[in-house]
C-alpha cells in the first residue's frame, strides 16, 4: 500500500499525537478474559474503524471534523457499533421469523 499525505494526516488525526490508541491497547492489557470477552463487539468495532479510517480516501471537510473532535476514533466506533448493533437485531429478528415459519411449515405437511 502506498502511504500518502492523506494517510499520515489521518492518522495523526486519529491518534491526535496523544497516544490515544497506545491509551486503549493498555486500557485492554488490563482487561481480565472475562471483561475481553464481553467487549469483543467494541474491540472488533474499534480495530474495523481504525483500519477503515486509515484506508478510505476522506475528504478534507471530514477529516477537519474528525480532527476537531477529542476522540475521533472513539466517536466513529459508538456510532458504527450502534448501526451494527441495529442491523444484527433485525437480521436476527427476521432470521428467527424464518426459522419458525419453516418450522411450522414442517409440521403442517408431516401432519397432512
Amino acid at each position: 500500500m502506498l502511504i500518502t499525505d492523506e494517510h499520515i494526516e489521518t492518522y495523526a488525526m486519529i491518534d491526535h499525537g496523544n497516544g490515544l490508541t497506545t491509551l486503549y491497547t493498555d486500557f485492554l492489557y488490563r482487561m481480565t478474559q472475562g471483561q475481553l470477552i464481553a467487549n469483543a463487539g467494541e474491540i472488533e468495532a474499534n480495530r474495523f474503524c481504525y483500519n477503515a479510517l486509515l484506508t478510505m480516501r476522506l475528504d478534507r471537510e471530514q477529516l477537519k471534523v474528525l480532527a476537531a473532535m477529542d476522540d475521533p476514533l472513539e466517536v466513529v466506533r459508538s456510532a458504527w457499533a450502534s448501526a451494527q448493533e441495529v442491523g444484527q437485531e433485525e437480521e436476527f429478528s427476521h432470521t428467527l421469523f424464518e426459522i419458525c415459519e419453516q418450522t411450522v411449515q414442517e409440521q403442517t405437511m408431516r401432519m397432512k
